[in-house]
């Protein structure tokens, strides 16, 4: 079955085993339910947990970045007025290409995205290696993402939580590190992964 994965202007479709959709899913296989209308029920429920706005935000694939900020003109009315340095007069002169390298960036998360899903069927794995390598989310951020504390949870409760799914997320990234690195595209992905951030603390 062909799916759809959005990160947020990026969007990657893939074709998964029924079977495997409606385990993680969590969802039944009706009776007398056609393939579309099957179909349309997976999407509704893969873009209700996985393509939620709060969920997929490519800019924080930038959340690190900062930018220069402009300078007020010396007038009298210069509370909405600002004055551009010229690319001499600032520190980094990047500042003056950033619509460039923001649509460049853009260009290669998509790319990389589209390749990811070559390797990566499942949506849930996929979603997983996408935040950590690219986006800069670590392990500990992705089990507490995906596991939200209830109002009825102890600390100590939701700790122990978050350390199991911690635990579980680590094995299924170093699986995932080791099956790319058997891939083709691996020269492309070398870049993503020589460095290993998904446990490093903030």
């Amino acid at each position: 079955m062909r799916i759809k994965m959005k990160y947020d202007t990026a969007e990657v479709e893939m074709d998964v085993d029924v079977n495997e959709l409606t385990g993680w899913l969590s969802i039944e296989i009706m009776e007398e339910e056609s393939e579309d209308e099957l179909q349309k029920r997976v999407q509704e429920e893969i873009d209700k947990q996985y393509n939620r706005p709060d969920y997929n935000n490519w800019h924080t694939h930038n959340r690190h970045i900062g930018y220069s900020k402009s300078v007020f003109e010396d007038v009298k009315d210069s509370v909405d007025h600002f004055k551009e340095p010229l690319i001499d007069e600032v520190r980094d002169s990047r500042i003056f290409y950033k619509s460039q390298m923001e649509h460049e960036e853009h260009q290669e998360y998509t790319e990389c995205c589209a390749l990811l899903a070559k390797h990566i069927q499942k949506p849930e794995l996929l979603d997983l290696f996408i935040k950590v390598a690219l986006e800069d989310y670590t392990l500990r951020e992705m089990a507490m993402l995906q596991h939200p504390k209830e109002k009825w949870m102890s600390d100590n409760d939701y700790k122990k939580l978050i350390a199991k799914e911690e635990n579980n997320l680590s094995h299924k990234w170093r699986r995932l590190r080791k099956k790319l690195e058997e891939t083709s595209d691996f020269s492309f992905l070398r870049g993503y992964l020589v460095e290993d951030t998904s446990s490093r603390k903030r």
